[in-house]
């Protein structure tokens, strides 16, 4: 006896409905298990970076792009600040100025503040006189009133400063704390402000004090040296 096979027919409709189901399962699957997304936000007037599970750089009152990772995944940070600012720490749930390990489960906002550095202060000597987080700044500040006072922190000041208006400054180096006072080390050695950067007096005139510069260039502006190394 002889059997004949059977013809068996599949439409295509019916496949291709099987295969949107497929993908459509699939990715609501992955969708749901890399739901949570995580934001970093700066919360203050200072600039830093941010390495580890994220890289971003951040300015004042900035933020990240959201990064998405699966649930319950480890993410590690750590902050950076840069030369004008400084790291003051996480928000909650790190609440710390170490590294931050989260493990994110919805998406998750987390804050991190760099503070503005004040390490230059501008006028006549007054306890209230502006500060100022580089001697860029504090020279600008100086408008067109001669004979004022720019004190500084040990630094280093990543920067170079240009002066470019008809007045006279001081330039002080050396200086300490919020009264910027004068420092030494144990040998009673007044201590120096580094300038990483060029001195620039295209205009006017400055005199110099417990300074190191990398490089000084005089144009058709005067400079009084008391005491000032170029390296």
């Amino acid at each position: 006896m002889v059997r004949l096979a059977q013809k068996i027919c599949i439409q295509p409709f019916s496949i291709a409905r099987a295969l949107l189901f497929f993908l459509l399962f699939s990715f609501s699957i992955l969708k749901f298990a890399d739901a949570s997304q995580l934001t970093i936000n700066n919360i203050d007037w200072g600039s830093g970076s941010i390495s580890g599970d994220i890289g971003c750089s951040l300015g004042p009152k900035q933020g990240c792009l959201p990064v998405t990772f699966t649930d319950g995944s480890l993410v590690t940070l750590a902050a950076a600040s840069d030369w004008k600012s400084i790291f003051t720490g996480w928000g909650l749930p790190c609440s710390s100025t170490g590294t931050c390990s989260i493990t994110p489960s919805a998406d998750t906002v987390l804050e991190v503040s760099f503070a503005k550095k004040l390490q230059a202060r501008l006028g006549f000597g007054a306890h209230n006189d502006p500060q100022y987080d580089s001697l860029t700044e504090a020279y600008a500040g100086a408008g067109n009133t001669s004979g004022q006072y720019i004190n500084a922190h040990q630094g280093p000041f990543q920067e170079s400063l240009i002066l470019n208006k008809n007045i006279a400054i001081n330039l002080q180096g050396g200086r300490d704390g919020t009264d910027y006072l004068t420092t030494k080390d144990s040998f009673g050695t007044l201590l120096l402000t580094t300038l990483v950067g060029t001195l620039d007096v295209q205009l006017g005139s400055i005199r110099v004090d417990s300074m190191i510069i990398r490089d000084l260039l005089v144009e058709q502006g005067s400079i009084e040296v008391n005491s000032l190394i170029i390296q």
